[in-house]
């Protein structure tokens, strides 16, 4: 009787209908087409928004509104606040390759470039000479990367709003090689088919 019960349940439960599968799409509404996912370029609240979306800087502001620590996973400042060593995490871009301090000061760099074309830079001008070198001076950038891990940044002045800055989108790892975005989360890819970023 009781194997009767058993086989009787098994049939039971193996009538019902399969489980849905659930979806994992991402679906954003924005207002309009966005101008630009170059961070370096982003000056618009949708493309701001989606560059923040996309790019991890070195910090990012918390639920606090307090700058927490992204792709740095330390930093140490000097006692006269004019220097910043970021130490980053082990981190990679979508394509499998390493981000490294490298991208970083490149990607500054390039937005202090005077031939670059962006209405951003300022953002960047409490970096030591950074208006200077914007403007086509031949100061030095105060921007070094002893190695692949630790980028070490010089300001002006002290600047205590600079770990805000180090979490806007402006201050985002930039690629050298035009790059596929892409987003893998829970198994979950939002996809910009074929945008790549013109340096």
């Amino acid at each position: 009787m009781r194997i009767v019960q058993f086989v009787f349940l098994v049939l039971l439960v193996s009538c019902g209908k399969a489980p849905t599968p659930v979806s994992r799409a991402l679906r954003i509404n924005i207002e309009t087409e966005p101008k630009t996912l170059d961070p370096r370029k982003a000056r618009d609240l949708n493309d701001v928004t989606l560059c923040r979306m996309l790019y991890e800087g070195l910090m990012r502001i918390s639920r606090q509104g307090t700058p927490e620590l992204a792709v740095a996973e330390a930093v140490e400042i000097t006692e006269d606040r004019l220097e910043y060593v970021f130490h980053l995490r082990d981190a990679q871009w979508s394509n499998g390759d390493p981000v490294t301090s490298y991208d970083f000061a490149e990607s500054w760099k390039a937005i202090l470039n005077p031939e670059f074309p962006t209405d951003i830079a300022y953002q960047l001008y409490v970096i030591q000479n950074g208006k200077k070198v914007k403007a086509g001076g031949n100061e030095s950038l105060g921007i070094y990367t002893p190695d692949a891990h630790t980028l070490i940044v010089r300001l002006e002045q002290p600047t205590p709003y600079f770990l805000e800055v180090c979490a806007m989108s402006c201050s985002v790892a930039g690629s050298s090689e035009p790059t596929l975005i892409w987003i893998v989360s829970l198994n979950a890819s939002l996809k910009f088919s074929s945008v790549s970023i013109k340096r």
